[in-house]
């Protein structure tokens, strides 16, 4: 005695001759059937498998553990594969696209020495496996990257960066940090990703925390340039210069401020979390 929506997705492949395609769609269940009929017309060109509107969607790999009970790396890879594999049907781009296999960054420890002589170890081997299937093969059109030892916290609290055993501040930080982004964007060209690839480390800052985020920023333009500086805030004077990518809350930017940051060549996405009410979306 109850009415059950089915919403049902119909793929075609891409080489589909154009024309008007006819079939029926039958439903069964104990005592009961029905037949429905479908008519789906194809067009005559295909989408492109990269999608050119920009996304990032949080996917937590833990919550999907424990929303669907895994035991196990395995099968959290499995069912983290379909979560890709979904969000690539409907368009849209994970923050993380190998969040089982980050890049492993080794600083090392003891006491000052030449910081010429510091060197980050770094190995990309298991995060390169998951990007060449999950950005080159599911199209993904961007995904977030981090510098390890960054400064971090949130509006709520802060931590200066450290890189192994070396503070932020010192000769040795500064040099384990450029050996880290020097390889980072070396790699990530060679590999085709610098232009997807974006920095977001700090996030909604208030304004007692902009000299710390354009402290940061200013880090991050000397150890990895070339690497995409991510903020969400609106334009800010105090910060224009620390950012090369904006992601304000849609109702916190107009279009005279999207245009002159489009002018100063920096880029303009916007989110919401929230906020804000009506008129807005």
């Amino acid at each position: 005695g109850l009415n059950h929506p089915l919403r049902i997705t119909v793929h075609g492949p891409p080489d589909r001759p154009a024309g008007t395609y006819e079939g029926t769609l039958r439903l069964s269940a104990d005592g009961w059937q029905a037949a429905v009929p479908l008519r789906l017309k194809v067009w005559d060109f295909a989408l492109p498998r990269e999608s050119s509107l920009r996304t990032a969607f949080g996917l937590s790999a833990g919550r999907i553990r424990q929303y669907h009970g895994l035991e196990g790396r395995d099968e959290l890879r499995g069912v983290l594969d379909l979560y890709f594999r979904d969000f690539a049907a409907h368009r849209i781009a994970p923050y993380d696209p190998a969040p089982l296999d980050p890049i492993r960054v080794d600083f090392p420890t003891g006491r000052a020495g030449n910081p010429e002589d510091l060197v980050a170890r770094m190995d990309f081997a298991a995060f390169d496996r998951q990007c060449e299937k999950n950005l080159d093969g599911l199209g993904f059109n961007t995904f977030r990257v981090k510098l390890q030892g960054m400064p971090g916290g949130t509006f709520h609290a802060r931590r200066r960066g450290r890189a192994g055993s070396f503070e932020q501040g010192t000769a040795e930080y500064e040099a384990l940090m450029a050996d880290q982004g020097r390889q980072l964007v070396a790699h990530l060209r060679q590999k085709g990703w610098l232009e997807t690839a974006y920095c977001y480390w700090f996030d909604e800052p208030q304004p007692r925390d902009y000299p710390f985020v354009a402290e940061g920023m200013a880090l991050l333009k000397r150890a990895a340039p070339g690497l995409t500086r991510m903020l969400t805030e609106q334009p800010e004077q105090a910060l224009i210069g620390s950012v090369d990518l904006w992601c304000p809350v849609v109702g916190a930017v107009g279009p005279q401020a999207i245009r002159a940051a489009r002018a100063r060549g920096e880029r303009v996405w916007w989110y919401l979390c929230t906020s804000p009410k009506a008129p807005h979306i």
